[in-house]
């Protein structure tokens, strides 16, 4: 097992250290892509995780692991813009808008836990040394990670749970950590039009 190159105290959010096993991204063995995130999908799991019932609960769980480790094999699964949805109740739009605050919070705390994972992997910016499937992955990964930075700024200013804002706030900083300045040199001005 390779050594992480995270020191756990780094991120202070998680309680068990680093963001996650690297060695599966850099020996470039591929996980296969799990099936596609979509806000009632991921919704339906998360009811699931807060059954009293095993055979119910551990398949969500792993469901929901299954979309976050997505990421580490280079996949985007929309699982962040699923939970983002499903935070956001204001969209009229969303699944979100018959979600319980118990359910929004689960949601924000799988943002803010799945953000390590999804920003921690590179996005190559060399198209010459990747093959075309790998090109159409990284592309939808770059766009859900647009889509991640441009909704969270408004989404965290206009939350009203203090417990959910405060999970989105360290989702926010998960972000800043590996994309700031250069992923993401508006931050402080897109933070500022919101506000």
């Amino acid at each position: 097992m390779m050594a992480s190159p995270f020191h756990p105290s780094t991120f202070p959010t998680m309680s068990l250290g680093a963001p996650a096993n690297l060695a599966a991204s850099s020996n470039n063995e591929t996980m296969p892509p799990p099936p596609a995130a979509d806000p009632s999908s991921v919704l339906s799991a998360i009811h699931s995780c807060s059954s009293h019932d095993a055979s119910i609960r551990r398949p969500a769980e792993e469901q929901l692991q299954q979309w976050e480790n997505a990421y580490l094999g280079g996949h985007a699964a929309g699982y962040l813009t699923s939970l983002i949805s499903i935070v956001d109740s204001s969209s009229s739009s969303s699944p979100a808008s018959t979600v319980d605050d118990s359910g929004r919070l689960l949601a924000a705390i799988l943002l803010k836990n799945g953000i390590l994972k999804a920003f921690c992997v590179p996005i190559e910016e060399d198209v010459n040394n990747t093959t075309s499937e790998e090109r159409v992955q990284f592309e939808r990964m770059g766009q859900e990670r647009s889509l991640v930075r441009s909704r969270l700024p408004a989404l965290l200013f206009h939350e009203t749970n203090a417990t959910c804002a405060l999970h989105l706030q360290l989702a926010l900083s998960n972000i800043a950590l590996f994309d700031f300045p250069k992923s993401w040199p508006s931050l402080l001005e897109d933070l500022v039009s919101v506000a």
